[in-house]
């Protein structure tokens, strides 16, 4: 409410100055004042010829910046995939951002005709903002999102909704917004060059012509408040898929609340590990050679050592995501599931809490059994809020949270406590300790206490 007050506090300036100019200079011919063209388009907006007018020009503009969102992501999509694409693309994109609308304009004529100048100049302002935006996010996706959905076996549908959508939505919005904006000015622009007939660029040009200087300032507000409605009304359609992939609809189907939750539930068996002279190196760093050791099925087995020792890659290659270069790891059963904290949180930031859970649990888990997890973590109330508004003790207890609730035969944690102060982590270690009796875990911590309050066996590395 405070923010739309400071808007409208700040149009109202604006308009006021135009009003005190007009007034000063007193020249209609060259400012009429914000009044006069008021007045003006509400004459003309029952007309006829003004919607034929608008929707000649609306339909060309946002067909090109349609066209242009359209091809921009995909080659985008392209090029984040192939780097030669890329490379092949740069001079084409920087040329069309470089060169001015004018010129564009110019061009374009001598390929199509002036009723449809405006699609094909909008296309390609859109294009190179689209292209550029959505590369952009492409490339600061996060790889270690697409281990942690790996490692969960979450499935190419959900993994592309829920990792990839949720994070290139931001880059989208921002794009869509500055090139449906920027695909106005340059379509109107391109009609008072080509001055295709029955456009609102012809009209514009008829008033500059006759020196009808408050039907000029009329269809300039035209195009201005066409281009803020697109854009708000764009961004609504792109907010709703945004929040539907956020709230984690997009994961569930429609009747889950009807049926047998825990029926669903693969349930695995707790899994024995074995691991018989293993080896790891990196280039010229040996951090493993030749260890051996066993993690019992059904009990909690704690690996402790100092940092850098290995704790973590021993999880990487214990769970498959690295491979090793001697020895093996044996899994009993094989097709053990495996769950983890991860040594950092590896959370989708778009998504709420609930959303992050519900994209490795399906709907294998009812909303009672994730709202009393999260209530018995100290996230009560929070499940519905994106993972970028909580701090960093509260994302560590919501990886908790999805870790606990996976299906799973062995679960990994990595620091699973880290960043929580005294009090909240009691909290959470006894509702562990309550979830992990007669599963298979495997900790790796440095906290001796963590040890003797949930371990069986220690591992020292």
């Amino acid at each position: 409410m405070k923010k739309r007050l400071v808007t409208l506090v700040c149009v109202l300036f604006w308009l006021a100055l135009w009003q005190v100019g007009a007034m000063l200079l007193d020249q209609k011919l060259l400012l009429v004042s914000p009044l006069e063209t008021a007045a003006r388009l509400i004459e003309l907006v029952p007309s006829a010829e003004f919607w034929r007018s608008v929707g000649f020009s609306a339909a060309r503009v946002l067909c090109g910046f349609a066209l242009g969102l359209f091809s921009g992501t995909a080659l985008a999509l392209l090029a984040g995939k192939v780097r030669f694409v890329k490379t092949l693309l740069a001079p084409l994109v920087s040329a069309v951002k470089a060169v001015p609308v004018a010129s564009i304009t110019l061009l374009a004529l001598v390929w199509v005709s002036s009723r449809n100048l405006s699609v094909l100049v909008s296309f390609l302002i859109a294009l190179p903002i689209v292209y550029s935006n959505m590369l952009e996010g492409i490339e600061s996706l996060d790889p270690k999102l697409n281990e942690m959905a790996e490692l969960f076996r979450i499935p190419a549908g959900k993994r592309f909704a829920g990792i990839y959508l949720s994070q290139l939505l931001p880059y989208f919005r921002s794009a869509s917004r500055l090139a449906i904006g920027l695909s106005w000015k340059s379509g109107a622009a391109a009609e008072i060059i080509g001055i295709p007939s029955g456009s609102i660029g012809e009209k514009l040009y008829e008033a500059k012509i006759y020196l009808e200087t408050a039907d000029m300032f009329a269809w300039t507000i035209t195009v201005v408040l066409l281009s803020w409605l697109s854009e708000k009304l764009f961004l609504l359609l792109v907010n709703g898929a945004a929040e539907l992939v956020s709230g984690g609809r997009l994961f569930l189907r429609i009747k889950r609340e009807k049926r047998e939750q825990r029926g669903q539930r693969r349930n695995y068996a707790p899994a024995g590990i074995t691991v018989s002279d293993l080896s790891k190196s990196y280039g010229g760093n040996k951090v493993f050679e030749r260890f051996s050791g066993e993690f019992p099925a059904g009990k909690i087995t704690a690996v402790m050592g100092a940092s850098g020792c290995g704790k973590t890659t021993l999880i990487s290659l214990l769970t498959g995501l690295l491979k090793p270069d001697g020895g093996c790891v044996n899994i009993t059963p094989a097709d053990a599931g495996f769950s983890a904290v991860f040594q950092e949180d590896r959370l989708c930031e778009n998504l709420t809490v609930t959303a992050n859970i519900r994209l490795v649990c399906g709907d294998r888990r009812s909303s009672a059994e994730i709202e009393q997890t999260l209530e018995r973590l100290g996230l009560s109330g929070w499940g519905d809020k994106p993972v970028r508004e909580l701090s960093g003790g509260m994302k560590r207890r919501a990886a908790l949270a999805r870790a606990l609730l996976a299906d799973y035969g062995v679960i990994m944690l990595d620091e699973p406590f880290k960043g929580l102060d005294e009090a909240t982590k009691a909290q959470v270690m006894s509702y562990c300790r309550e979830m992990l009796e007669g599963k298979t875990a495997v900790l790796v911590t440095h906290d001796s206490e963590e040890c003797q309050a949930l371990a069986d066996k220690v591992i020292k590395l």
